[in-house]
């Protein structure tokens, strides 16, 4: 349809008539819509040096073509430049439309995303904060731009730690878009995924196995095996997989979802090399050492030259390598790395953020190895505080960190608070994942090598979970 209004007015009007370039942005749209970014890219930018040549830097669709042009670049991991792009439309809007008109509101909601993915989540959070004020006073509750806004201040909120409210902002989304929009709405997918994502964090693994499940069928049926959002659905769910345990089933899916992210997104896209890392984590757990660190070395090789040293997924690959050399027996290449991590991490983040707890966590368990046991306990006391407190005392992190706490505790010879700290860790996982879980069996086996060890013998170093 799109193509054939295209042709029909470039043959009737001439390539430059504004008619013809808002059909060409309409295609271009479509092709989004379709995942095909690159042919996208090539029609905005066409249509951007029309719009320029033509009407002039400050049209409204000069402005928009910019604004599409620049959601390409998202769509394509194209971050640094999308988000000069987006300030550039957001100046323009705000001082030819000014501040509280919808157009300039959606270049901000745009900027907002993008920074979040730059790294950026306090500036990304202020942002989508102000787009809600302005869209519940302008456009009322209901409208969906508005429910757009709330989605992206939670996703803002969600990197920052802030599940629960993440988690309520998005179950309120879900609800009304399936009240609005039904259940086969894309918007109502994207809804469904987000929760599902929210709802792993908070250890509800198999509610938000089902919710994927769900939105995984949904969008191969209506867009396809190969399209980016399919491929988002099969990487969560494979996520999901990887937390229940089920590892060999996640890496299947792992394995899938990054060789047609190679293939349609190209091998440096963010979404790639998270695929990369997330079946190395997989291999990992396998206890495939090695190619586990050939992945990550890879991927911190590839962040570090796109992102910085400083962009927060870049700390994370960082963070991954050093468990694996840690796990290799480079205990002290992994301390120096993760102490490294650690200082950015709270600088970013601040000392109560998830990602922050779980880099104390894996230091912890590098000392624990070198020996230094009374500084691994101190810390993990301080992160099993946190998390209780954060993530509730039955979330499997909390119960992990129990455990890794007991061994230290027995290592120190402090056996009774020891077996009570492993004991305690044991019968949430038992409860909580299952008596066939991966960490179960290992906590189990924990708390019988504290219980033998009462005579005096420390519980070997080679059982600890990160």
């Amino acid at each position: 349809m799109d193509q054939d209004v295209l042709e029909r007015r470039r043959r009737v009007l001439g390539e430059d008539h504004p008619d013809t370039l808002m059909s060409a942005g309409n295609l271009a749209g479509s092709l989004v819509g379709l995942g095909k970014y690159e042919q996208a890219r090539e029609m905005e930018q066409d249509v951007l040096e029309r719009c320029r040549l033509v009407l002039g830097e400050d049209h409204p669709d000069t402005m928009r073509a910019v604004s599409s042009l620049a959601g390409v670049l998202f769509h394509l991991g194209e971050y640094g430049q999308a988000r000069e792009m987006e300030q550039d439309v957001l100046e323009r809007r705000r001082r030819v439309l000014g501040e509280n008109h919808p157009d300039t509101l959606a270049a901000a909601s745009s900027l907002g995303v993008t920074l979040l993915r730059l790294g950026n989540r306090q500036r990304a959070r202020e942002i989508q904060q102000d787009v809600l004020e302005w869209r519940r006073r302008v456009l009322g509750e209901d409208h969906p731009d508005t429910l757009t806004a709330v989605n992206n201040l939670a996703g803002a909120l969600f990197h920052l730690g802030e599940y629960e409210q993440a988690r309520q902002m998005q179950q309120d989304v879900l609800e009304w878009r399936r009240r609005m929009l039904g259940e086969d709405h894309p918007d109502t997918w994207y809804a469904q995924g987000s929760l599902a994502v929210t709802l792993d964090q908070f250890g509800q693994y198999e509610q938000a196995r089902r919710m994927e499940e769900d939105v995984l069928e949904r969008r191969r049926r209506v867009l396809g095996e190969d399209h980016p959002d399919t491929l988002t659905a099969v990487y969560n769910l494979a996520s999901t997989h990887y937390r229940l345990g089920n590892l060999v089933q996640a890496r299947s899916l792992e394995e899938d979802v990054l060789e047609r992210r190679r293939r349609v997104l190209g091998e440096d896209h963010p979404d790639t090399l998270s695929s990369v890392s997330s079946l190395a984590a997989t291999l990992y757990e396998l206890e495939e050492y090695e190619q586990a660190r050939r992945m990550q070395e890879d991927v911190l090789e590839r962040r570090r030259r796109m992102l910085g040293e400083d962009h927060l997924d870049t700390m994370v690959a960082v963070s991954s390598l050093a468990t694996t050399l840690d796990r290799s027996g480079e205990c002290e290449q992994a301390r120096r790395m993760q102490e490294d991590v650690l200082v950015r991490l709270r600088q970013a983040l601040g000392e109560n953020h998830p990602d922050t707890l779980t880099a104390v966590s894996n230091l912890a368990t590098t000392l624990y190895h070198l020996g230094r046991h009374e500084q691994a306990r101190r810390m993990e006391e301080d992160v099993l505080k946190k998390r209780r407190r954060l993530l509730g005392e039955a979330h499997p992190e909390t119960l992990v960190t129990a455990v890794n706490l007991a061994m230290s505790l027995a290592a120190l010879n402090q056996k009774i608070p020891a077996r009570q700290a492993a004991e305690y860790g044991f019968r949430g996982l038992r409860d909580v994942m299952g008596s066939e879980h991966h960490l179960t069996k290992w906590a189990r086996m924990e708390v019988s090598k504290i219980a033998a060890s009462m005579g005096g013998k420390a519980p070997r170093r080679s059982g600890r979970r990160n």
